[in-house]
């Protein structure tokens, strides 16, 4: 499992995928405040737009507030389904985040078990060191900041998906 390069593909959904994403949240763990929320527990926060040449289901843009750019932790909160009738192990996230065509940085997540037909919520937090570089906010406004999103299983690629962060 290494980085995207130029041969990866820009998204992807493996017909044996029995992993889905079926909830996201971004807040800031200091205020509270939650920033983006798409799930069925809770009302709808922030908005979105599609990619160009990126299918919905694998691409999104989202729309944020400026101040998260200057929140210096981010907590991100995924549901993730097994809809399989088998367990799932051996789940590996890699998320690599770009921000004008240069590598900010790359966090790899190990999800150690899925059982099957049932929902599980993981959260992580970031305190990215990239937020304390200069002229981070500038660039980010400028942008684009692109994330990428890959979910190997016993490391193979399962997913992949790719979203923007605008601000306003």
């Amino acid at each position: 499992m290494q980085g995207t390069d130029s041969s990866d593909p820009l998204y992807y959904t493996s017909p044996d995928l029995a992993i889905g994403i079926t909830g996201f949240t971004i807040r800031n763990p200091s205020t509270g405040k939650i920033y983006f929320n798409r799930n069925t527990a809770s009302p709808d926060v922030g908005q979105i737009e599609l990619l160009p040449d990126v299918p919905p289901t694998n691409g999104i843009c989202y729309i944020l507030p400026t101040e998260f750019l200057r929140a210096s932790a981010i907590a991100c909160q995924i549901v993730i389904t097994n809809r399989g009738d088998e367990p799932i192990s051996g789940i590996k996230i890699v998320e690599e985040h770009i921000l004008q065509g240069v590598p900010l940085q790359r966090y790899d997540f190990d999800l150690m078990f899925l059982a099957p037909r049932t929902q599980n919520t993981w959260e992580t937090l970031y305190e990215p060191e990239f937020k304390r570089g200069h002229n981070f906010e500038e660039q980010a406004l400028a942008g684009p900041w692109i994330i990428i999103t890959s979910l190997y299983i016993s490391d193979k690629l399962m997913l992949r998906n790719r979203a923007q962060l605008k601000f306003q």
